[in-house]
């Protein structure tokens, strides 16, 4: 009975100490995200996937993106409905508007057409005192057949030189651009 007793309040003590450091890190470290990003200089609102614009044979995307609490991220997707070269973008979907909570991230699943698809992100940051900020990011997919990508990158590998290609395959063009 005794191995028992010992047992549990080990168990409670053990639980507690971790939930006081953890509540303490909370309160000294609880700087929100957004003035963190304001000090930095970096965007208040990003778009972890797609990090770029692309070219893909997959109709189905996730998009993910993260923002600071509290803040509303509008998202807007639109599709090049011109067979010519001008932009004639009209929407897919009726704007989806989302409420960004405490894990500061959000996520949607959409079904792009083939062509030129326009992700538009609009983050609305409310801020105390101030007037909301607004940001909008915006990405390009586009959708191909998976013929026309295969053609696409061979040509795209034949006309590079091999240094420029190993970059490009190990990730060195983003390393050297973050070094300049």
């Amino acid at each position: 009975m005794k191995k028992w007793i010992i047992a549990a309040a080990l168990i409670i003590l053990v639980t507690g100490a971790q939930t006081g450091t953890s509540e303490a890190t909370n309160n000294i470290l609880g700087v929100p995200f957004l003035n963190a990003a304001e000090e930095a200089g970096q965007p208040l609102v990003e778009v972890l996937v797609p990090l770029t614009d692309r070219v893909t044979s997959r109709e189905t995307m996730m998009v993910s993106f993260r923002a600071p609490q509290n803040s509303q991220v509008t998202v807007e997707v639109f599709h090049n409905a011109s067979l010519t070269d001008e932009e004639n973008f009209t929407a897919l979907y009726e704007p989806m508007v989302f409420e960004i909570g405490v894990l500061e991230r959000g996520w949607v699943e959409l079904k792009l057409r083939k062509g030129v698809n326009r992700i538009i992100l609009t983050a609305t940051i409310a801020r105390e005192g101030e007037e909301p900020a607004l940001e909008v990011i915006e990405r390009k997919i586009t959708v191909k057949d998976l013929e026309e990508v295969r053609e696409e990158l061979t040509r795209s590998v034949m006309q590079t030189t091999a240094t420029d290609l190993i970059r490009k395959l190990t990730n060195m063009d983003r390393f050297i651009q973050s070094m300049e």
